[in-house]
């Protein structure tokens, strides 16, 4: 079986950088798998994580060597809008990530640039604010006002519900 994620003697090194960030990385994650990647602050999390689908170094600059794949695809030879499919990345700030003034068009945007239909589209807007991380947030809401914690909700319900499971799509 393919992995949905392969990590190979992975290196990162950021411009003016010393010394590289990550070393050595390999791992493969199985379809379905959950995997959890913790450490202290600055211990390369993010930048691990932003490897995976080729914001780094496609829109980060950044010296890489080793190999990632996503679906047994190699990210480096695929630009990262073509990874949205199999793949997303919730920001620490949500701030950074947040685009729309309502929950229901940030939660929408990514369902409309992936081109499903507007009945598949509003099907997971409601079950996005069914159930957690969004459970309790109204459609209509404005972004602007909610909490720093509601917005990091926010953005994970976007990316739980634009990972969603289809027959067209196969997701980690």
């Amino acid at each position: 079986m393919t992995p949905a994620l392969r990590v190979e003697d992975l290196a990162l090194r950021y411009p003016r950088a010393a010394e590289p960030c990550l070393r050595g990385i390999a791992f493969a994650v199985r379809p379905g798998e959950r995997v959890l990647v913790t450490g202290p602050s600055g211990a390369g999390k993010s930048s691990l994580a932003l490897c995976w689908n080729g914001i780094v170094p496609q829109s980060i600059p950044a010296r890489l060597s080793g190999r990632v794949e996503l679906a047994g695809r190699a990210v480096a030879e695929t630009r990262v809008a073509g990874h949205a499919r199999d793949i997303a990345y919730v920001f620490q700030d949500a701030d950074t990530q947040l685009c729309a003034l309502s929950v229901e068009d940030e939660i929408a945007f990514a369902l409309e640039n992936r081109g499903l239909l507007p009945r598949e589209i509003d099907r997971r807007i409601e079950d996005a604010l069914a159930r957690p991380p969004a459970s309790g947030l109204g459609r209509r809401e404005r972004t602007l006002t909610l909490s720093g914690g509601w917005r990091q909700r926010l953005a994970l319900a976007s990316a739980l519900r634009s990972e969603e499971h289809t027959s067209e799509l196969q997701s980690l």
